[in-house]
């Protein structure tokens, strides 16, 4: 439930500031000053829709989706390896910054393999 609430804020902060960014341009071509808006907005929009774009992924390269593509590297017991050295040393670490997502990456490259949602 959190993830879609998150998922939702950054939609709505793109929004903002797509609007902010139409309001300030309307501005700039009638010649009143909208420029301090056109930033703004700006900023708004381009912070949401990152956020946006990286919650999308977190929920598109879920465990699901590394066992499909990289059937080779999933064992019939549900054991994981790297898709790249091969490794077996699979650790998790919580993302943070209001995801709750967990990243599932290899111990001894470093390369994330999925994400999972927190809880």
């Amino acid at each position: 439930m959190n993830r879609k609430i998150s998922r939702v804020l950054s939609a709505a902060f793109a929004l903002v500031g797509a609007v902010i960014v139409l309001v300030s341009l309307s501005m700039v071509l009638t010649g009143d000053d909208g420029v301090f808006g056109l930033l703004f907005g700006a900023i708004w929009l381009a912070a949401g829709g990152l956020s946006y774009q990286r919650l999308r992924r977190f929920e598109a390269q879920s465990f699901a989706w590394y066992k499909t593509t990289y059937a080779d590297r999933c064992a019939p017991n549900g054991r994981v390896s790297c898709k790249d050295c091969g490794s077996h040393q699979i650790r998790v670490r919580g993302l943070m910054q209001h995801t709750y997502t967990r990243e599932h990456f290899c111990g001894r490259c470093g390369t994330t393999l999925y994400y999972s949602p927190e809880g």
